[in-house]
């Protein structure tokens, strides 16, 4: 049976689903504050939460926290913690990241492990996530695990769970649906992981309360990921956000995703390793390191860029016109000079709107934790989604 919201414009869930799903991504919440949210009476809210209350699905809050909303006290109201346990797996470049959380949102164990700058292969990857979350249930007593939610490198296709792009080698054909099966033997959610980073960004970093949020990744990849009142713009084939493989220059080199002068041949981390390998080497952290350190070649490397990045963003930001423009990763280790340079670029190109954007460091930076956070989201809702809310 479906109802009508209040002002809904056409059939909505039942009132349960609906109710679950708020508490998912906003925590424990009063019955007031739910019937206001999803445009229904304190009644219905009321008659909704205590059959969940009854059957195990919800709890009621007690202690000094549950303040009085309009006027009224009350406890407020969660998920249960009985419905066990979900993982959120960030897999990056140099980073496995694992988050383990109750359905309710409490972060119970995490653990991440490092690499050099490889992707290695999906098997040894997924592997190594298999065993983190393995650690992190250990941890805190081996619960029944619900769901994982999977960031990973590459845009999946949204039907087969395939990495269906090709660009710089990541994985691509690699069947991450069946990898995620064989590892953790649970429903398991896929995500692109820069996808996820912007997911943080807009939900507990940078861009929180704000909206449209523009999420620009800049490393090995180039990326540029809008959410949309917390939903990230994944694209009718799961193909949104790629920035690297955008033509600058339709004459340029021919790069690796077949297309001609890309910005990643010109702006990547890729093309700086290039650019100084044979002054100052091929080591991705030494180069960092070089320009911070002040060194006039590895510093020029990361302002060109910047300036090419700027005039990019820039042109998206005329588009999307974001309230904010979240800005992370590696490159933003080199030197200030490096954001200061974007900034400037993208308010010289852009009209009065998209200079009203407020451009920003990413809160989670390239550590993979936003993302895992952001993957164990994804998780909570599917372990949600599966179960029998009535209402």
């Amino acid at each position: 049976m479906l109802e009508r919201g209040f002002g809904a414009a056409g059939p909505v869930p039942r009132t349960g689903a609906r109710l679950a799903d708020v508490l998912v991504d906003s925590g424990p919440t009063h019955r007031a504050e739910l019937a206001r949210t999803l445009g229904l009476s304190r009644t219905r809210i009321s008659s909704v939460v205590a059959e969940l209350v009854g059957r195990g699905i919800l709890t009621e809050l007690d202690g000094a926290a549950n303040d009085a909303i309009d006027g009224r006290a009350g406890p407020r109201v969660a998920l249960s913690d009985r419905l066990g346990v979900v993982a959120g797996v960030q897999i990056i470049t140099t980073h496995t990241s694992v988050v383990v959380q109750t359905v309710a949102g409490e972060l119970l164990a995490e653990r991440q492990q490092d690499r050099p700058l490889d992707p290695g292969t999906g098997e040894e990857r997924f592997t190594i996530a298999g065993r983190l979350v393995e650690d992190c249930l250990a941890e805190v007593g081996s619960p029944p695990l619900a769901a994982v939610g999977v960031g990973a490198f590459g845009q999946i296709d949204p039907d087969t769970g395939v990495v269906s792009t090709r660009p710089n080698g990541l994985w691509w054909g690699v069947d991450l649906r069946e990898l995620s099966r064989r590892t953790f033997a649970v429903p398991t959610v896929l995500q692109n992981n820069t996808r996820l980073e912007a997911m943080a960004e807009a939900s507990w970093g940078a861009g929180k309360g704000l909206s449209p949020v523009l999420s620009i990744g800049l490393g090995r990849g180039l990326t540029a990921n809008t959410v949309v009142d917390g939903i990230p713009m994944i694209g009718a084939h799961g193909g949104g956000g790629e920035l690297g493989h955008t033509t600058i220059d339709i004459h340029g080199e021919l790069c690796s995703c077949g297309g001609r002068g890309c910005l990643w041949m010109s702006a990547s981390a890729t093309a700086i390793v290039n650019r100084l390998r044979n002054t100052i080497g091929s080591d991705w952290e030494g180069i960092i390191g070089a320009a911070a350190e002040g060194n006039p070649a590895a510093i020029h490397a990361f302002l060109d860029a910047a300036d090419v990045l700027g005039i990019s963003i820039a042109s998206l930001a005329n588009i999307i016109d974001p309230a904010v423009i979240v800005v992370g990763g590696d490159m933003l280790r080199s030197t200030p000079r490096f954001l200061e340079r974007i900034i400037t670029q993208v308010h010289d190109h852009s009209p009065t709107a998209a200079r009203q954007a407020q451009i920003v460091p990413a809160t989670f930076g390239g550590t993979g934790r936003g993302g895992s956070l952001a993957a164990a989201l994804l998780a909570r809702r599917l372990a949600v989604s599966s179960l029998d809310l009535g209402g």
